[in-house]
């Protein structure tokens, strides 16, 4: 009997052929060369000055990430590492209709990090579900950082 495969996962939800072809690409294609730069066009971001973020908006620096569901359903963000520059992360999980962002508070995510050997640390989808915010468009991530730093 075959294994079931993360592109089973999507593939029986309904993802279109386009979606499909993003599951298919390796990580460091699909994260680093087509995500990174997708996520900072989608919201205005300018480009990262250094190697421990991977872009800025309002002056604040963002890690992305870029998980997609395996094959039971589940997902994680992986190579975090808290003494890197960064305020927040920020999140393009590829769901089966289309790609849903959301933004996690760096001083949110350290109570449910997990070690991960050689790696930094990661963070489970259900650890995620609790700390993110959602954010589909610059204007809503704008938003967001405003009313982050009134406190």
């Amino acid at each position: 009997m075959k294994k079931r495969t993360q592109y089973d996962y999507y593939r029986e939800r309904g993802a279109s052929d386009e979606m499909l072809k993003l599951v298919t690409m390796n990580n460091k294609t699909y994260g680093t060369g087509f995500m990174e730069s997708y996520i900072r066009s989608h919201f205005g971001m300018k480009n990262p000055i250094n190697f421990e973020h991977d872009g800025i908006y309002m002056d604040k620096k963002f890690e992305i990430k870029a998980p997609r569901f395996g094959n039971t359903g589940t997902y994680f963000i992986q190579h975090l590492k808290p003494n890197h520059d960064f305020d927040y992360i920020l999140i393009a999980l590829l769901q089966p209709s289309g790609i849903e962002t959301f933004v996690i508070k760096k001083p949110d995510m350290y109570k449910h990090l997990k070690l991960q050997k050689g790696e930094g640390y990661f963070l489970r989808k259900n650890e995620i579900e609790i700390i993110r915010h959602s954010v589909s468009d610059e204007e809503d991530l704008k938003t967001f950082l405003l009313n982050d730093n009134k406190d």
